[in-house]
């Protein structure tokens, strides 16, 4: 995978894949997705208002978290 720009992460060079069973389609997948980022936004900090116990110096760049 080429690197991605992200202007809410300069120099980003880091990142993970992992892959799903085959017979998730788009919709599972979707949902697992935005299942994890929320689940993250509730412990690191975040720039869209969602509570977080703020358990690291991180801070999740997400644009949309959907509740």
């Amino acid at each position: 995978m080429k690197n991605q720009k992200r202007n809410e992460i300069p120099n980003w060079t880091y990142y993970r894949v992992d892959i799903l069973p085959p017979g998730f389609d788009d919709k599972i997948r979707v949902n697992l997705e935005r299942m994890l980022i929320r689940s993250l936004a509730s412990v690191i900090e975040n720039n869209v208002g969602v509570a977080s116990m703020k358990i690291s110096d991180y801070s999740l760049k997400n644009k949309r978290v959907y509740c």
